[in-house]
């Protein structure tokens, strides 16, 4: 990335990933998504305006904070292992 802060080219913004990461946390520890919840990668990705992949990239990253769980054949589900966002 630039050193500007500008994005890369072809427009795409390399963080874009922890911006969705940062609003699913957020929807988690307001309560707009609850454990149990099947989280959508395709969904968040129309939210966001991302790539599928940017998303994926986002839910690996809450996975390995134990906020979300990979299910293989179901996708990612609200886990919350540690009991609590933040």
């Amino acid at each position: 990335m630039p050193s500007d802060g500008s994005t890369v080219a072809g427009g795409a913004d390399p963080r874009k990933y922890l911006q969705v990461a940062s609003a699913v946390r957020a929807a988690i520890a307001a309560g707009g998504l609850a454990v149990g919840d099947r989280v959508l990668i395709a969904k968040l990705a129309a939210e966001h305006h991302a790539a599928r992949q940017t998303v994926a990239r986002a839910l690996v990253l809450l996975e390995s904070e134990g906020l979300v769980k990979r299910f293989p054949g179901h996708g990612y589900t609200v886990w919350l292992a540690g009991g609590r966002v933040g």
